[in-house]
């Protein structure tokens, strides 16, 4: 009895080292498999090994794979050193991804002992090249070609020093940031060469170049023709006229009697006016570049012919009237238009002659001319034509006003920069006044030179010998 209790006893003590050694035996496992990194040729597998069981004696072997076609096939295999209880170890394999270009993924199998893991590596796909880039590899390496998100390529006829990658969001946005940078500044440096060298054409006050005396008797012959230098305007002469009656005008000459020899236009401007005087919301003032269109008819008014001195001034007439209906409203339209020229020139080059005509038979006749006393400040010379042309007639529609108003304006145009006709000589059968008429002794309002201003006493120099002829 003795015996066999003793036995079961050896036993007992034998297999108790075999229980508690198949108890502590190392357990692998592997956690948390990814890709580390990847880049167009290789990626990173990356993955931790730790031992859940006993504490392992010797090292093991962890294995990766690739799956191809439900084949296993391996790629790399990495020694793990002996992990104690709760030890923990990182692996990581670097696999080739070039062998495998053209699958959608790539499948891997980790394994280490027992146990395993999957993952799937994306591969890059192979571009397919468009036909834009087939022709930027035939261009000369001297451009740079864009490729824009949306199928767009054009080539810049310079190489960047960098490259322009449009479908980057950032970078289209950059661009833009860039060009709205640019297109401001060039803004702002067109604004500032405007305000240099661009001004707004401009309109000065004039003051009459010759001079006024007050205290000249104004029945003596100097006194009526310096009353009647307020009454010429222009150089025009209404047509038809009434018989008896005079108008006075003013004539720019050069120093050898040419018309507008030695003169230049600088200003032009056209208003609408009333009983009060101009309407300010209805001055406009031309741009320069119709001044000097007008220059260059007075310039050539000397050898010009009826029909070129249309032509020239043909554009600057369209556009007074076009400044004209810009700012014409119903209640405006009848108003009558003045429109006043400026003129300037060198002293010593130029003349201004004044004449007076009175109306005999259906004609006007030259009774008087003479050249006034200038006062000269500086070394130029201004003058001032204003002519009225009539606003919109009773019962004329808009487009005819405007087709009547575009010839008018061009008539008195081509009658200032034509020359002169030759006056008629004064018939023996015209009738002549049987005494001299008393003018005023100041001059009447300005009725924008297209009435009679008057009678005039002291005729001048002229009638005076035609009357002593007769």
């Amino acid at each position: 009895m003795r015996t066999v209790i003793l036995c079961i006893l050896i036993a007992l003590v034998a297999v108790t080292p075999l229980i508690a050694q198949d108890a502590e035996a190392p357990e692998y496992v592997i956690r948390n498999i990814r890709v580390a990194s990847v880049d167009a040729s290789t990626a990173v597998i990356a993955f931790e090994v730790q031992n859940r069981g006993g504490p392992a004696s010797a090292p093991v072997e962890a294995t990766l794979s690739a799956i191809i076609d439900a084949t296993e096939q391996p790629l790399e295999t990495q020694t793990i050193r002996a992990l104690g209880a709760e030890g923990e170890t990182t692996v990581e394999f670097t696999v080739p991804l070039a062998p495998y270009i053209g699958a959608p993924a790539l499948s891997l199998r980790a394994v280490v002992l027992n146990n395993d893991a999957r993952i799937s590596v994306p591969l890059p796909q192979i571009p397919t090249p468009s036909p834009q880039a087939t022709a930027q590899a035939q261009r000369s390496p001297g451009t740079t070609t864009v490729q824009l998100p949306f199928d767009l390529a054009f080539d810049l006829p310079f190489e960047l020093p960098f490259e322009l990658d449009l479908s980057n969001p950032l970078i289209i946005a950059l661009v833009i940031a860039v060009l709205g940078v640019l297109l401001i500044l060039i803004w702002m440096v067109t604004i500032i060469l405007r305000l240099l060298f661009d001004r707004q054409p401009t309109f000065g006050a004039w003051t009459p170049p010759y001079t006024t005396q007050p205290l000249m008797d104004p029945y003596s012959t100097a006194g009526q023709r310096q009353l009647w230098q307020g009454h010429a305007q222009s150089d025009a002469l209404t047509v038809p006229c009434v018989a008896g009656s005079y108008m006075a005008r003013k004539l720019l000459l050069g120093t050898d009697g040419t018309k507008l020899d030695g003169w230049r236009a600088t200003g032009m401007r056209v208003s609408q006016y009333d009983m009060y005087g101009r309407v300010a919301r209805s001055q406009a003032i031309l741009a320069p570049r119709f001044i000097n269109r007008l220059n260059q008819a007075v310039r050539r008014s000397r050898k010009l012919k009826q029909r070129r001195a249309q032509r020239l001034v043909r554009p600057v007439a369209r556009q007074i009237v076009r400044e004209v209906f810009r700012r014409l409203n119903r209640r405006s339209a009848m108003l009558p238009i003045a429109l006043d020229l400026r003129f300037k020139g060198q002293h010593g080059e130029v003349r201004i002659v004044f004449e007076l005509h009175q109306c005999i038979g259906d004609g006007w006749q030259r009774i008087d001319y003479w050249e006034p006393d200038m006062l000269i400040t500086s070394g130029t010379i201004q003058e001032n034509f204003t002519y009225a042309l009539n606003g919109q007639r009773a019962g004329e529609s808009r487009r005819r006003f405007r087709k009547r108003l575009q010839g008018d304006v061009t008539k008195v145009l081509v009658g200032m920069v034509l020359p002169p006709p030759p006056m008629p000589a004064l018939a023996d059968s015209a009738p002549t006044p049987e005494a001299s008429p008393t003018g005023p002794s100041t001059p009447p309002g300005w009725d924008g030179g297209q009435s009679s201003v008057g009678n005039v006493s002291g005729l001048g120099v002229e009638e005076t010998s035609r009357r002593e002829q007769r």
